[in-house]
């Protein structure tokens, strides 16, 4: 039987690139959903704006747990139907924040490092991640996680790595093994 593997990576914020952040007096609450449940219907702008320093990201940007795609670049991508794109206004340019809502359930917990707390021993950090599956999502959370991290394959990373002056990087943590 033949084994193929693709890389998993994780975003993360650029260090050159400013980061969004939610505006004094914005609904962290909100934001702290991301990732959770889905907000098509009730979802209201909390409130962005970009950090002050740094260089001002053309495509992506990086906001806490999630990232935000500028509405021009949208078109460019297929993040297929468990991501949520939800509008928000920064500088008055429409973008919208990224709700990653498909999850991987089963990893390799003998290779994978990951750091669990509170009590329920949820996932608040992965060093390193390790599928063995049929098939994942080309983007995903983790399961029985904080949400906190976004995972890609070598796919999106590819479609998201042609958008021009990415406030985003990506870290490879892992690999998926299809069997």
């Amino acid at each position: 039987m033949k084994t193929l593997a693709e890389n998993i990576y994780c975003i993360r914020p650029s260090n050159a690139h400013r980061l969004l952040l939610l505006r004094p007096g914005g609904s962290y609450s909100t934001l702290a959903a991301i990732g959770h449940r889905r907000y098509r219907e009730s979802w209201v702008d909390p409130g962005f704006e970009f950090y002050e320093k740094g260089l001002v990201p053309e495509s992506l940007a990086t906001c806490s747990s999630t990232f935000a795609i500028q509405e021009n670049h949208t078109k460019f991508l297929d993040l297929g139907t468990e991501v949520e794109l939800l509008p928000i206004l920064v500088k008055a340019k429409r973008w919208f924040l990224a709700n990653v809502l498909a999850e991987v359930f089963e990893f390799d917990e003998e290779h994978s490092v990951v750091m669990r707390s509170g009590p329920n021993s949820d996932i608040f950090y992965v060093q390193a991640l390790f599928v063995k599956k049929d098939k994942i999502p080309d983007i995903f959370v983790l399961a029985g996680s904080n949400k906190s991290q976004i995972f890609v394959t070598e796919k999106m990373k590819a479609q998201l790595c042609v958008l021009p002056n990415p406030g985003v990087k990506f870290h490879h943590v892992g690999a998926a093994i299809y069997v």
